[in-house]
This record gives structure tokens, sequence and C-alpha cells, in this order.
């Protein structure tokens, strides 16, 4: 027995000498846990040069557990490689796992997916490039003078990041062969900024200046509802802007997320990059977490103070999900998502939507009776939804909460029974890997009902469905990457069928490569062209042109397709997924009939 605080996910870690260590998620006061203690696996494995097989020792490799509902990415073990390049993690637990490495000067390799079985040995053979050289120089926006020490990492998380000389120069050797557009730079007194130094992972930059502007402050106070200081919570300033991305631009996506505490007398202080505008997040255990969007006068001081913060009592937002007989369901994920009532009080929600994401939303697990509670919820208006892995067919709980009132407790019912399930082949029968989109016939266009991953013999099902008719499309993992050897095949999709019905088998076709180059009326490539694959009449896929105008789009070496070049940009929707932003220089098309795949290379010209 553990005594525990009612209401609060706590992460149980089991480990006994001889055995891996067992973590259980988000675990709940008056939940029966039973853990089982087995030998644990071995990852290993050695790192290589491709260019001559020589041992790249000295590289750090992590082994962080694949994301979920529950447990983000986290860094995970790590080690460095020996002199012969290898590495070796022990009593691993089952699960499924990401094997990163990154060298000193050679360029990383994409993330290796790692299934885990208990008992298990997975033995890898690695190799990198020599990667590419990003070069330039870091000054100050304002003075143009060089900034020295700043830190210039590889994409956004500074895994792997050199500093700028006397003279604001820097030269990063084995930036990524793929995988990472964007380097982030940062230095003390100035906001941290993303530039974008290559398109699809086409060539870097030759050379790139990133100006850095001085950060502004904003300063406040936490109070509790009597008006007494608060010490010792967590106030951060979030901002995150969703850019397009262009080669050598300052068009990257833009984060940032200053933090800290407040001090024994209420007050904090936050540098914050002074070119975005923020939202205040703060929170403490047992009061309600609060946010607020800072005004846009922010911008034009470079001190602002924000009004009081004051936090009420946290409540306590609790229920149950049940199937549609009434029984519970354990190990089910539950979100809440809201923010207290005021959010707006300083500022209207218009700014800094893309971050809102990352402070408004919570998720836990049902314990062994269906059980979940969301604690420290401030007054205001939520929506509780249910999260099946394998359906996204979901209505969300709208609910009230007041301040000063017990929330009453609300009921979840999952329904079971509507599924579709089904194997994806190839053209010899054999299972293939693959990710299966399920989507309503009559649905709105891009609402996809399920998507669920392939098992090892093919097979796929997703329950929890609405009635009605679905089409299936199979994409099969091939598509993303294979190695050397390795078949590639092409996506395919179902015909409608209706949910509930007889198990259904998606045959995949090897597929051949299309490649292709689009230039504008000069002979200049067109960068970002989006081009569209349709057969018949239905569109299957899309491809977008890199630096030199290339695109290159896996299809069924079996059929005729017909491709249409479009220059309108294609941008990225605050939801992640991608939106026409409409015409921003031509709306000129150009159509390409009865295009067979592993032909030669297509020239496409705009008008």
């Amino acid at each position: 027995m553990i005594p525990l605080e009612v209401a609060r996910p706590y992460d149980l870690e089991a480990s006994s000498t001889g055995f891996c260590t067992v973590v259980v998620p988000h675990c709940h006061a008056g939940e029966r846990v039973v853990v089982t203690l087995l030998p644990g696996a071995t990852v290993s494995g050695r790192v290589v040069r491709a260019k001559d097989g020589s041992a790249v020792a000295n590289a750090k490799v992590q082994l962080p557990t694949r994301p979920h509902e529950l447990r983000p990415a986290s860094e995970g073990a790590e080690q460095t490689t020996d002199a012969d390049g290898r590495f070796r993690f022990s009593d691993v637990d089952e699960g499924e796992y990401w094997v990163q490495v990154f060298p000193l000067a050679d360029a990383p390799p994409d993330w290796i997916e790692a299934d885990v079985k208990r008992g298990a040995e997975l033995d890898l053979a690695i190799t990198v490039g020599a990667g590419s050289v990003v070069s330039g120089r870091v000054v100050d926006a304002t003075t143009g003078e060089p900034i020295a020490g700043a830190e210039v990492g590889e994409g956004w998380t500074f895994h792997r990041f050199v500093k700028t000389d006397w003279n604001g120069e820097f030269e990063f050797k084995g930036f990524a062969e793929a995988g990472y557009d964007d380097i982030a730079v940062r230095a003390k007194g100035y906001g941290r900024i993303a530039r974008t130094v290559r398109n699809a992972n086409g060539p870097v930059a030759e050379r790139i200046e990133v100006k850095l502007a001085r950060v502004r402050v904003l300063r406040g106070r936490v109070v509790d509802s009597s008006g007494a200081p608060v010490d010792g919570a967590y106030v951060a300033a979030p901002a995150y802007i969703l850019g397009a991305r262009t080669p050598n631009s300052e068009d990257a996506h833009q984060l940032d997320w200053p933090s800290t505490f407040s001090a024994a007398d209420g007050r904090y202080a936050l540098d914050v990059r002074p070119d975005m505008q923020h939202t205040l997040y703060v929170r403490k255990r047992g009061f309600g977490v609060a946010s607020y969007e800072v005004p846009g006068r922010e911008l034009a001081e470079a001190e602002f103070v924000l009004p009081d913060v004051v936090l009420e009592a946290g409540a306590i937002v609790r229920g149950v999900v049940v199937d549609e007989r009434k029984q519970p369901l354990a190990d089910q994920v539950v979100s809440l998502h809201g923010r207290n009532g005021d959010h707006e009080a300083w500022a209207s929600s218009t700014t800094n939507q893309a971050a809102a994401g990352y402070i408004s939303e919570r998720t836990t697990r049902t314990d062994d009776l269906g059980r979940f509670a969301f604690a420290d919820v401030a007054a205001g208006t939520y929506a509780l939804l249910h999260l099946r892995a394998d359906s996204h067919d979901r209505e969300p709980v709208p609910i009230t909460v007041t301040a000063g009132e017990k929330p009453t407790p609300i009921t979840l019912v999952a329904p079971t029974g509507t599924m579709i399930h089904g194997v994806v082949l190839g053209p010899e029968g054999e299972p293939v890997s693959a990710n299966v989109s399920i989507d309503r016939v009559d649905g709105a266009p891009g609402v996809t009902s399920a998507d669920v991953r392939t098992a090892a013999d093919g097979s796929f099902t997703a329950s929890g469905l609405a009635a009605g008719s679905y089409v299936c499309t199979a994409w099969p993992m091939s598509l993303f990457g294979v190695k050397p050897g390795e078949p590639r095949y092409s996506m395919a999709k179902s015909e409608p069928i209706d949910a509930g019905g007889a198990a259904i088998t998606i045959r995949v076709a090897r597929a051949e490569l299309v490649v292709g180059r689009v230039l504008d009326a000069n002979g200049k490539p067109v960068v970002d062209c989006t081009v569209c694959v349709f057969d018949g009449r239905d569109e299957q896929t899309f491809a977008i042109t890199d630096r030199e105008g290339r695109f290159e789009v896996w299809l069924d070496a079996t059929r005729l397709y017909e491709l249409v070049a479009n220059c309108r940009e294609i941008g990225p929707t605050d939801g992640g997924g991608f939106k026409w932003s409409g015409p921003s220089q031509a709306t000129a098309q150009v159509r390409v009939p009865n295009v067979r795949p592993g032909g030669p290379e297509l020239e496409i010209r705009l008008p």
C-alpha cells in the first residue's frame, strides 16, 4: 500500500536486481496495479561511417520510448559509443523505442524504430554519412555587432550545437542529411530564433546570417484569493508561430518558452523574445491552472508589467468510462480540453492560437475500475473526450467548473461493438507493414475516423466506429524509406465497406518512382510547387518541389496517373495539417497525363 493524494496521476516504477525496470504511467490512488517483472532485453549496435566503414567513436546514443497519449518522448537512457563505435543497453523493458544517434562531427541518421520484446537481443548496424556544413554569422539585430558564444543547434532540441567565435562566426559540420531542416540559435540576453537552412531535405544554404534581438521583460506577481503572495508557482510565457519554412529566411517555425518560479513575495520576471506575443501560464499544486493572453502592447515596451495573477483553489473533475453495457473500461485514455474562464481578461485570444494546445489540454488514463480524475482545474468551461487508439470518432462532453463547487462526476460511454478489420497484403500474398486510415464515405473532407498500424501478419482492427460506410487507405511504411534490397509498395484504397462487416483484404502493388522537375517559363526552378497525383478523378497523394524544383513520389507500377503542377503556395494550418493559402503569385496549372512510374525524369514547365 502506498498512500497517495486523490485525483493526481503518478508514475509507478518497479525494479529488482536481475530484472528490467517497469514504469506504469498515470496510476491513481485506490487503484490495484499488478506489475510483472521479467528479465529485460538488450539493445546494442555499432555505428560506422558509410564512406569507409570506420568506427564512429564518442557518438551520443539515446533510447527514448516512442510517445503516446500519456507519455511524451523523453531523453531515455543514454550511452556513448566506444572506440569501436559500439554501444549496449541492458535490462530494457518491453516497449516501442527510438534509437537516436548523435555523432560529434558526422551526420546523425534517421531515428530508428525499435520494437523491443522482453528477454530479446536486438543488435543494430548503423551507418552515418558525412552530412553538410552549415556556416554563417550571428549578429545583434540592432547594432550589427557580432555575438560571441552564441549556440547554434541542429533542429530545436540542441542535442548537438556549436558556439560562435569572437567574430560571431560558426561552422556546423555534419549537419543531418535528412530529418532536420532548421537551425536554432540562442545567446544570453537575446531571444532565441529558428532559421530554415534548406527545403525538403535538399542542399543547405551556402551561408546564413542570423540576427538576434535583445529580450524584453515581462514582470508580475502571483497571489491567492486573499491577496497573499504565492511562492514557488511555475510561471511560463509560451509563444509559437507556424512558419512557411522557406530556405534561408526567418520564416521558420518560431517557439519561445521562457519559464521561472515565483519568489517568496509572489513576484516573477521573464526574459521573452521581443517580436512575439505571449501567453502567460501559471500553475501550482492545489490551485487551479491559469493562463492569460498578454496584451499586444507588450511588443512596444522593453519592460511590461502584468496585472496580478490570482490563483483560486483548484477543483477535481472526475468520472468513469464504461461500455454500452455499463461495464467499466480500464486503461482508457481521457483528455480534458479548456482553460480558466477569465483567460481573456487581459486580451482576446487572437494572436497565439498555435500555443494553445500545449497549455489547454491534459490527458490521463482510467484505473482498474474505469475511473479517471483531473486535479487543479480552474473555474471555466471544458470538454472531456475519451480517446481510443484505434478510433477518432468521439463526441466531446462539455462540463462547467464553478468556483467553490464540486463538479458532478461524469460518465463517458465508449461503445465497443462496431469495428472494421482486415489485412494488407502484397502482390505475392505477403504481409505488408502499413498505416491504415479509415474515412467515412459521407464525412467531411480530411476528417479521418481512425488510423491504425498493421500487425506483423499484416492484419489491422479499428473499433468503436459509428455505423456507416467507410473507405480504408493503406499507406505502406516502405513509402517512407526502406533498407537496401527491401521492396517498396504503393498506397491502395478499398472499396466502400460497412462497419461491422466481414474482414477485408487490401492489396498493395510494388511501387516505382516518378521523378521530375518543375520550372518556370524562364527555366528557373519553382520551389514549394505542389504536384498532385490523380488516378482517374481521385487525388491519390502529392509531392512538393525542393530548392532545385525537383520532386519524387512512389506509385503503383502497374497504373497510369495524371500529374497536376500548381504554383499556388501550400502552408501549414494551426492543427498541423496543410491548407491552400491561396494564389500568392500566379494560378497557372500544368497537367501531365498518362504518367507511368519508373519512366524517365519529367520536366514540367509552368507558363
